[in-house]
């Protein structure tokens, strides 16, 4: 729903197709980065919460910005455009969009994942 692997999935979160190829992704950094999502947040993967001048309020990733306009993915995988003179506060959040898997997933599924993870290479 929220990662791509070969190509399948979406842009919400990072290409996990080849994430066991670099030696620093361990099955501890996987674990980790299922259940402690916001320990370390990929570069590129970081949210902003925008607020506008109506007071309505986003909270995604910043996919594309220009002069006149602020796209911004949402966690549920949507491309919004906020036109930035609508645009009344901007704020880097420090939580990841990712929601702790362990709250989502048995012990069982987030080591069946784990091992889905670990042959990605």
């Amino acid at each position: 729903k929220c990662h791509k692997v070969n190509g399948k999935g979406a842009d919400v979160g990072p290409e996990l197709s080849k994430v066991s190829a670099d030696k620093t992704k361990d099955r501890t950094y996987l674990l980790e980065s299922l259940i402690l999502p916001s320990k370390v947040i990929v570069k590129g993967y970081e949210s902003e919460q925008v607020k506008t001048t109506d007071g309505r309020f986003f909270v995604g990733i910043i996919k594309s910005e220009d002069d006149k306009k602020v796209s911004i993915m949402s966690a549920e995988g949507k491309l919004l455009e906020v036109q930035k003179a609508d645009i009344k506060s901007r704020k880097k959040q420090t939580l990841s969009t990712m929601p702790p898997m362990g709250e989502a997933l048995t012990k069982k599924e987030i080591a069946d994942v784990i091992e889905y993870l670990s042959t990605l290479k």
